[in-house]
């Protein structure tokens, strides 16, 4: 009797992870095996400080540069950026806009500061922004002399007043699908051919709603490999 049943378990052990393997190779995708929490990659990225060179693509031309290094240290975690772009803005024609910043993390990973230089080149301008959880200050630099300088609250009021003085209606914001809500994001293990190697990445996806917002394939060691984003923009590694 007790052989019998040891049998049945092991036949049953064997048929389970049999059917798990199975689905593993038909549509790995549908599998939550492989799913990883979204700190741990970011962790990752910040413990090994790899730095991340990307070339910018749009419709196969490639457009600019992105260069980011993340600096950990004992109660302290930053994100260096800076990087170029061919783009087009409103009432301007397509012009290179270069840029470089710092974004400071806190200890939930979330982020808590941002300092960030904009240049445009024609007309000359530059734009400094200093961004915090209460507050947006920033200033606008044309020919080396200061234009316009704003330092703002971040409160819901104080946010739709300065929507109002730039005669945008804030409820069109408040009308958004999801616009209150915090962007999803998931991340999982996987494989990519990377030069021709299959190699093991997370792959971290933003989701706001129904929608993709961007993609990102990230090596063992934290480095950004390649990225897809909704506004039509990819990156991929430069090395």
């Amino acid at each position: 009797m007790l052989y019998r049943i040891f049998a049945t378990l092991i036949v049953g052990f064997w048929l389970a992870m049999s059917s798990l393997l199975i689905r593993l190779e038909i549509a790995p995708e549908k599998s939550n095996i492989f799913d990883v929490p979204p700190a741990h990659v970011l962790h990752t990225i910040f413990t090994h400080g790899q730095p991340s060179s990307l070339r910018v693509v749009e419709n196969n031309l490639p457009i600019g540069t992105l260069w980011l290094q993340p600096h950990e240290e004992p109660g302290r975690r930053a994100m260096q950026c800076s990087g170029n772009l061919w783009m087009r803005l409103p009432m301007l024609t397509r012009q290179r806009v270069s840029w470089s910043g710092n974004v400071e993390f806190g200890d939930d990973m979330n982020p808590r500061e941002l300092h960030c230089e904009l240049i445009l080149r024609d007309p000359a301008c530059r734009v400094d922004v200093h961004l915090d959880e209460q507050r947006l200050h920033y200033e606008i630099w044309q020919a080396n002399k200061l234009t316009t300088a704003a330092d703002m609250g971040l409160d819901a009021a104080r946010l739709a007043e300065a929507l109002r003085s730039a005669g945008i209606d804030p409820s069109l914001f408040a009308n958004l699908p999801h616009a209150r809500s915090a962007p999803d994001v998931t991340a999982r293990q996987t494989e990519m051919l990377f030069h021709g190697e299959k190699i093991t990445v997370f792959k971290m996806t933003v989701r706001q709603g129904e929608s993709t917002l961007a993609e990102f394939s990230i090596s063992q060691l934290g480095q950004i490999l390649e990225a897809t984003t909704l506004f039509g923009y990819s990156l991929s590694a430069t090395d």
